[in-house]
């Protein structure tokens, strides 16, 4: 199955049990994160960095 960028980023919330709350951050607003999902906003490189990288915190 394959999922694009922005299902992948909703699958891997779910999944793990993360809200759009605990996945944001100073550079990275909720209600940002929940557009991406949406698909009303794109997924830039410097976005899923960042998206990347709080994952990476919340799962450590």
């Amino acid at each position: 199955m394959f999922l694009t960028p922005e299902e992948k980023i909703v699958f891997l919330r779910k999944k793990y049990n993360i809200t759009q709350k605990e996945l944001s951050s100073s550079n990275l607003t909720r209600q940002f994160i929940g557009m991406i999902e949406i698909g009303k906003r794109g997924l830039t490189y410097k976005t899923a960095k960042i998206v990347a990288e709080n994952f990476n915190t919340l799962l450590k």
